[in-house]
């Protein structure tokens, strides 16, 4: 059985679902989940992407067995945000590195954008 099989498996149990629970929230069938279980298939690309959004799972643990079985709750948020602003993988990157800055470092970040903002601002003008 390949370990993206377990892994998917192992990660319904720990939600304490059924394989049929599990099935009617992914929209597939519950004999699609017990052919993922059994090895003998293996989940397409958009289930595991599905998989993880619909219950949290952190998706390189899902394909490769890093990390932590369990997104962040932190992590989705930012997901979100880079979905829903078509952001790219950069633009997220600040984002975050902007909020775990400490508070000095925040104040001198929003100072440099507002001035920016100001000076776009005039040049429109």
């Amino acid at each position: 059985m390949d370990d993206i099989n377990a892994r998917f498996i192992q990660a319904i149990k720990e939600l304490g679902l059924t394989q049929a629970e599990a099935a009617q929230k992914l929209g597939l069938t519950k004999q699609a989940i017990t052919l993922i279980k059994k090895g003998v298939n293996k989940p397409s690309g958009g289930t595991l992407s599905n998989f993880c959004k619909t219950f949290n799972v952190n998706y390189p643990w899902l394909v490769n067995g890093e990390g932590e079985m369990f997104a962040h709750y932190e992590d989705r948020v930012l997901e979100h945000l880079q979905e829903q602003y078509e952001m790219s993988d950069s633009e997220r990157i600040v984002i975050q590195t902007f909020l775990q800055s400490d508070d000095e470092t925040r104040k001198a970040i929003t100072r440099f954008l507002k001035n920016l903002a100001k000076n776009v601002e005039k040049a429109r003008d």
